[in-house]
């Protein structure tokens, strides 16, 4: 029997949580409003009529097409499950070398990202932060697992010399 988890399993598990956690909120922000809806400041306690009310963040929240930077963001949250799109496409050669070299990079990228939109001008991150570094982490653990496996695999075949040709 195989191995329960293997490097392309780990990776697959890692792009769905990704794409899941776009539909999830990554922050959130919360205030006090009055009985009319208006904001309030409450210091200590908040008196009777006034309740708090929690905002949250969703990564394509007021999503503009005309908007380059919106695009960087479905890429941060795509790009996994795109990879292991032209992986299994292109198992190997120049195309799946290039894509190997750039994951670990994307990850980095994708992190930053995603920790920026879960922390600029909001007071917390939200659930969908978590599921996003999770499947970002289990994703890169994947990679370099696929990677090890691959690189012992060519030294082993490095290391097999054939005998030398017998001349008739």
């Amino acid at each position: 029997m195989g191995a329960v988890i293997s490097p392309a399993r780990l990776k697959l598990v890692g792009a769905g949580l990704v794409l899941v956690s776009l539909a999830l909120p990554v922050a959130s922000c919360s205030h006090f409003e009055d009985a009319h809806g208006r904001r309030v400041r409450v210091q200590g306690e908040a008196p009777a009529g006034v309740r708090s009310v929690v905002d949250y963040s969703y990564p394509l929240e007021g999503f503009d097409a005309a908007d380059p930077s919106d695009w960087l963001v479905v890429l941060a949250y795509t790009w996994p499950a795109l990879a292991l799109a032209c992986l299994r496409r292109w198992p190997r050669g120049g195309r799946a070398l290039t894509v190997r070299l750039l994951e670990l990079p994307l990850v980095a990228g994708s992190l930053a990202l995603v920790d920026l939109l879960a922390t600029l001008f909001v007071e917390r991150r939200a659930v969908g932060f978590y599921v996003a570094a999770a499947g970002l982490l289990a994703y890169a653990a994947g990679a370099l697992w696929a990677d090890g496996r691959l690189l012992r695999e060519r030294r082993r075949a490095a290391a097999v010399v054939p005998p030398p040709l017998q001349a008739p």
